[in-house]
């Protein structure tokens, strides 16, 4: 194919199509936004009322519970000392 016949370019069929892609249009009505009401209502405090609850969602800790020290410090600097007398390079 030679620069001339590309530049000239070639005729195609006609085709019919169903697109479908356009919105159907109806009649519509467009009400006023109730946006300005619930305006004038946020401005007024809501009266709101005292509710007693239970709430269980706390853990419950037993007064008897102890914490115990850490003990990984100490075990750490057992390991070293024991890995460095044993000529183990701590990494």
């Amino acid at each position: 194919m030679d620069l001339a016949a590309i530049q000239k370019g070639t005729t195609l069929k006609p085709t019919q199509t169903n697109d479908r892609s356009e919105p159907i249009k109806e009649s519509v009505t467009i009400k006023a936004s109730p946006m300005n009401q619930l305006k004038e209502e946020l401005k007024e405090k809501p009266k709101l009322n005292h509710v007693d609850t239970v709430d269980k969602s706390a853990p419950m800790i037993e007064s008897s519970t102890k914490i115990a020290k850490d003990a990984r410090p100490q075990l750490m600097s057992e390991l070293l000392t024991k890995s460095s007398s044993h000529g183990i390079a701590a990494s």
